[in-house]
């Protein structure tokens, strides 16, 4: 999603039961990681965003479809956070 200069990169978790972890809490250190390296590798193969700045959201749904509540974290990380 490309908004204001701004390249957004999107990570939709969904779960049913969130008695063990939220949907938010799913995206460990190592799945940040994941998402900076993809991300970076999409900057390398298409220079013309290299300029842009990035923004890491989290999409978060919780509970059973299609009632699931849903939350926008948006800048829920950067890639300092590695």
């Amino acid at each position: 999603m490309q908004r204001d200069n701004k390249l957004v990169v999107v990570e939709i978790r969904y779960r049913r039961y969130t008695s063990q972890l939220t949907p938010l809490e799913t995206v460990t250190l190592a799945k940040r990681r994941r998402i900076i390296q993809a991300t970076r590798y999409y900057l390398r193969h298409n220079p013309e965003y290299s300029e842009h700045e990035i923004r890491f959201d989290v999409v978060a749904l919780s509970g059973p479809l299609p009632q699931a509540k849903l939350v926008w974290r948006q800048a829920a990380f950067d890639s300092d956070d590695t």
